[in-house]
C-alpha cells in the first residue's frame, strides 16, 4: 500500500510540472518579452563641465526606458543654479510610443560667477510609476579678465601706431571653429573618429615677453577654444582608457588608488576630474608688423627628454590633481622612480597631449596639414589651423578656429 501511495504522489508531481510547462508555453512570445523592470527617465550629457562668460552650452538627451501607450509630461528643473543657467524647454512632452527627446542647458548671461557650482538636473513626470534619475554637471568659474599694466598699455599703443591694432583681441574674445579626427586610433574616441564644433570665449592678453619690436599675445584661458574638448579627450586617454584599466594594465596608473591627498585618492580625483580646474594656456603667439602671418608653434619644452625636437602648438596645462601629485612626488622620495611622471600611464597632461611633432606628417596617414595662422586687420579676425596628436591616437586631430575681435575705435 505504501508503494502505491508513493507511486501515485510522483505521478501527480510529474503531471503538475507538465501542466505548468504547458501553461507557460501558451504565453505569447511578445508578452514574455515585455520589460517588467523599473521604468524611468535618465539623462545623457554631451559634456559635464562648462565655464562662465561663455556661449557654450550642454546638450541633454532625455531617455525613457520603456515607451508608454499614453503621453508623458516631464517637468524639469535645475537645482543649485541660482538663476545662473536655464533650460530651453523646462517642460518636455513625450508622445505615446516615444522614448527620447533633446533639450539644451545654457548660461543665463555672460557675467562671471562668484564661485563654481555643481548643478543638478532633476524632474518629475505625470506618471507616478515613472521616476527621474537626476544628473549633475559643473558650472566653473573662469579666470577674471586680466588687467593690463601701464607698460602693456604703452606697447599696445606703439603697435597700433605701427599699423598693428591688437586692442580688439584683448580681454574676452569670441572663438568659433571645429576639430576633426579621422579615425584609426588605438583607443576610444580615436578608433571611430569625431568632429566637434568649437564655440566659446578665450581670455587674451599681451605676453610678458612682448617688447616694442616683438608683439606677442598670450591666450590665458581656453586657448584655441579647445579647453573643454581637451579635457574630454584627456579623460578618454586616462581614467577611461581600457588599456590602463585592464587587469594587466600599467601598474603605475593603478598606484593612484593608494596615493591620497586629504583622504581622497588620486584615482578618485581622476574619476571626478571635471570638479577640478583644467586650464589650457598658450603663450608667445608672435605677430608681425610687415606681414599678416602669425607664428604660434614652438619646440616642445619637454621636461622629460633633453634631446627632443618636437614642434607643436605648445599648450600649457593647469590641472589641480596632477599639479598636486607632482608636488607630492618632488617631496616624497618613496614616490620617485615609480613611473608616475615620465612614462605611459602617467596622468601628466603634458605627456598625453601633443605626443609627436607637427612640422611634418609623422604618422603618414594623409591626415596631416601644416599649421598656419593669419591676422585680417580689416575684419579684426585671427585665424588658426593646426594639427595635434595624442597618446594612442595614431593620427592627427585637425583644428580650425577664428577669433572675432571686438569693434573698438582707437
Amino acid at each position: 500500500m505504501k508503494h502505491y501511495y508513493k507511486s501515485n504522489f510522483y505521478t501527480r508531481l510529474i503531471l503538475f510540472f507538465i501542466l505548468i510547462t504547458g501553461m507557460n508555453s501558451c504565453v505569447p512570445d511578445d508578452e514574455r518579452s515585455i520589460y517588467r523592470g523599473e521604468n524611468k527617465i535618465s539623462f545623457s550629457l554631451n559634456k559635464t563641465q562648462i565655464e562662465d562668460q561663455s556661449n557654450d552650452y550642454i546638450v541633454v538627451k532625455i531617455m525613457l526606458v520603456k515607451a508608454l501607450e499614453k503621453e508623458l509630461t516631464i517637468d524639469l528643473n535645475l537645482q543649485n543654479a541660482d538663476n545662473t543657467m536655464k533650460l530651453d524647454h523646462p517642460k518636455v512632452v513625450l508622445p505615446a510610443g516615444e522614448k527620447t527627446a533633446t533639450i539644451q542647458i545654457k548660461p543665463s548671461n555672460l557675467l562671471p560667477l562668484d564661485e563654481s557650482k555643481t548643478i543638478q538636473l532633476a524632474g518629475t513626470t505625470s506618471d507616478s510609476q515613472v521616476s527621474v534619475e537626476n544628473i549633475s554637471f559643473e558650472f566653473k568659474k573662469g579666470a577674471d579678465i586680466p588687467v593690463l599694466t601701464k607698460r602693456q598699455k604703452e606697447l599696445l599703443e606703439i603697435y597700433r601706431k605701427k599699423g598693428l591694432n591688437l586692442y580688439p583681441f584683448i580681454g574676452v574674445t569670441e572663438v568659433e571653429g571645429d576639430a576633426t579626427f579621422p579615425a584609426g586610433g588605438s583607443i576610444d574616441p580615436f578608433t571611430e573618429g569625431f568632429k566637434e564644433k568649437i564655440t566659446g570665449k578665450t581670455i587674451i592678453t599681451l605676453s610678458d615677453n612682448a617688447t616694442e619690436d616683438k608683439p606677442l599675445l598670450k591666450m590665458q584661458r581656453n586657448a584655441m577654444g579647445i579647453q573643454t574638448l581637451l579635457l574630454k579627450l584627456y579623460r578618454k586617454m586616462t581614467i577611461e582608457n581600457i588599456n590602463l584599466l585592464d587587469v594587466n594594465g600599467l601598474a603605475n596608473f593603478k598606484m593612484l588608488k593608494d596615493i591620497k591627498e586629504n583622504g581622497v585618492s588620486y584615482y578618485s580625483m581622476m574619476e571626478n576630474m571635471e570638479k577640478y580646474d583644467f586650464i589650457v594656456t598658450l603663450d608667445n603667439i608672435a605677430l608681425n608688423f610687415n606681414s599678416d602671418e602669425i607664428k604660434f608653434t614652438h619646440q616642445k619644452a619637454n621636461k622629460y627628454y633633453v634631446h627632443d625636437d618636437k614642434i607643436v602648438v605648445n599648450f600649457n596645462y593647469t590641472f589641480t590633481p596632477w599639479d598636486s601629485l607632482q608636488k607630492r612626488i618632488s617631496q616624497d622620495i618613496s614616490l620617485q622612480g615609480l613611473g608616475l611622471e615620465e612614462v605611459d600611464g602617467t596622468i601628466d597632461p603634458f605627456y598625453n597631449i601633443n605626443y609627436s611633432t607637427i612640422d611634418s606628417d609623422y604618422w603618414e596617414n594623409g591626415s596631416w596639414k601644416p599649421a598656419k595662422a593669419t591676422i585680417n586687420r580689416k575684419d579684426n579676425t585671427l585665424t588658426f589651423t593646426f594639427p595635434m596628436d595624442f597618446y594612442n591616437s595614431d593620427d592627427y586631430m585637425l583644428t580650425n578656429v577664428v577669433y572675432k575681435g571686438k569693434n573698438i575705435a582707437q
